[in-house]
């Protein structure tokens, strides 16, 4: 009380009027963490596996044949991704971010993958029955790991004295050709192109590692799709199958030109290479 009339009479000497009066004080209680913890780590766990699901639902990264759901196809294998190349022989290196193709003369952990697909192109003939000389190898994009899947692939069946051929159909970006030829003057383009060439043994060449030949694509040419449709190419097809056991074809993305779809009606096994990034 005389609090209220020491105030009272403040407020009268310096003429303060008041508005209102504070109210009593609220004490804030702190909450008890027993109960909290356990309720915010229950609810991290069940937003982290429903985040963790959707991000697996949506991740474009190949892991395994179930990635593939509804495709009716025979998975030969996985090439790991080759980060070193120390202790290996080496072909062809133009610079550390070229393709590189390996001589399969060692078993070395890094060309053990295409020994395993090489075994399983051999097992499927004989399962199958069906001659497996031709073998297209085709990819959606460039940069999917085809031109350097497809050269090791002949070196190792190369490896097993087999006659092989590696034959660049990319007639326009040529990246097999650019690892052993610096000027590519000559090759299938040339033959494709000029009527009066008939004979294309002096295009091939030959020995790139023992018992391994390469046809290389010629000059770059925009009208590569006409080309390939000549008779004349399948007539070649039907002339290098009597030199060699084993073909195998480089070809361009296909969502990129129709080249690689013409060259698939003339081959025997049709291999679709899938980049899991």
């Amino acid at each position: 009380q005389l609090f209220n009339i020491d105030v009272s009479r403040i407020s009268i000497q310096n003429r303060i009027t008041t508005i209102e009066r504070p109210s009593k004080r609220r004490i804030v209680k702190t909450p008890s963490l027993f109960p909290t913890i356990p309720i915010a780590f229950i609810l991290s766990l069940v937003f982290g596996a429903l985040l963790a699901t959707l991000m697996e639902k949506h991740d474009p990264t190949i892991i395994n044949q179930k990635d593939f759901p509804g495709l009716n196809y025979i998975s030969l294998g996985g090439i790991p991704l080759i980060k070193s190349t120390k202790g290996l022989t080496l072909i062809a290196q133009e610079s550390a971010s070229r393709s590189l193709l390996l001589k399969h003369k060692l078993d070395l952990p890094q060309t053990i993958p295409f020994k395993r697909i090489r075994t399983r192109i051999l097992q499927l003939e004989k399962k199958t029955l069906v001659k497996s000389q031709v073998i297209s190898i085709h990819s959606t994009h460039s940069g999917d790991g085809k031109s350097f899947i497809t050269g090791n692939l002949a070196g190792s069946m190369a490896a097993l004295n087999k006659r092989v051929l590696l034959m660049d159909i990319d007639l326009r970006r040529k990246a097999i050709s650019r690892e052993f030829t610096k000027s590519n003057s000559k090759g299938l383009s040339t033959f494709l192109e000029e009527s009066k060439l008939s004979r294309y043994q002096s295009l091939i060449i030959p020995n790139i590692q023992p018992n391994l030949d390469l046809f290389p694509s010629g000059p770059a040419i925009l009208k590569s799709t006409e080309l390939l449709n000549l008779t004349k190419f399948s007539d070649l097809l039907t002339q290098l199958k009597e030199s060699y056991d084993f073909i195998f074809l480089d070809n361009p993305p296909f969502l990129a030109l129709p080249d690689s779809e013409i060259v698939a009606g003339h081959s025997d096994i049709i291999i679709i290479v899938a980049s899991s990034q």
